[in-house]
């Protein structure tokens, strides 16, 4: 089983996590809608990792999805 594999099967295990590390996990994998389904989660569950959306380096590539622009904006940061 390869490490993609490995991680995957992680989350399907059913046990509670932070919805935020899948949605770091799926980005890394280019897995974006994936992505923006446990970022949406991850807003709904006030997880610590929404706090990251503006300047970590890790949702780059989501940054023009328009998804990706709805979750950013509910969260009201500061200019």
């Amino acid at each position: 089983m390869g490490k993609k594999d490995e991680v995957l099967g992680i989350i399907k295990t059913g046990e509670y996590f932070d919805p935020g590390d899948p949605a770091r996990l799926y980005t890394l994998l280019d897995m974006h809608d994936e992505a923006i389904y446990w970022l949406e989660k991850a807003y709904r569950e006030r997880s610590v990792v929404m706090a990251t959306l503006k300047n970590w380096w890790l949702w780059d590539p989501l940054r023009d999805d328009p998804r990706f622009i709805k979750i950013y904006n509910r969260m009201n940061f500061p200019e």
